[in-house]
């Protein structure tokens, strides 16, 4: 937006619809490893992340995705004002909302939306 339309980032807004969240965000040792990687000179790899439950042998880790996104919103200019987040769960409220590890395969489609105000 930056680029292409000459957007200025503190007139930017942004909106977190329904989303998987840290409750459920699960991943192994290799996605873990590569966000640790990448975002640990953050010095908040605590909020993004948690050691989960071990299961099948395997240990598990919850990431926060909405956060990593937040904090790359601001990175990019966007202010902490502008970034608004539902903070809804879409697997612990996917009795309303669709979700494609709740449901599986024949998930269904939310949809997003990314508008320009043209200047009069």
């Amino acid at each position: 937006m930056k680029k292409v339309y000459g957007c200025l980032p503190k007139d930017i807004l942004c909106f977190f619809c329904p989303s998987i969240r840290m409750c459920h965000f699960e991943v192994e040792d290799d996605v873990a490893k590569k966000c640790t990687e990448l975002f640990e000179s953050t010095g908040r790899m605590s909020e993004i992340m948690k050691i989960g439950e071990i299961k099948d042998g395997k240990q598990k880790y919850l990431i926060d995705t909405v956060l990593i996104n937040k904090m790359l919103l601001q990175e990019e200019g966007i202010l902490p004002e502008n970034i608004v987040d539902c903070g809804i769960c879409s697997i612990c409220n996917s009795d309303k909302i669709h979700s494609r590890r709740a449901e599986g395969l024949d998930f269904g489609l939310g949809c997003s939306l990314i508008g320009k105000k043209i200047p009069e």
